[in-house]
């Protein structure tokens, strides 16, 4: 996961999210990974919640990009 942030604001400008590029190194001092999970699981829970997904089906010759 990547977080990226405006130098000049500090707003959050992009988020890089997969669960598949996750591997078993993780750049965090032992201390942070109890942490760092309990961060995932809340933001995890947040993209997952029904209030923040978007349900659109395609028809026929829809393009699906």
């Amino acid at each position: 996961m990547a977080v990226r942030v405006d130098e000049q604001t500090g707003e959050v400008v992009g988020i890089n999210y997969s669960t598949h590029s996750r591997d078993s190194f993780m750049r965090l001092p032992l201390k942070d990974v109890e942490l760092f999970y309990k961060a995932l699981i809340s933001f995890t829970r947040l993209l997952y919640h029904p209030d923040n997904i978007i349900i659109y089906k395609l028809r026929p010759g829809d393009c699906g990009t």
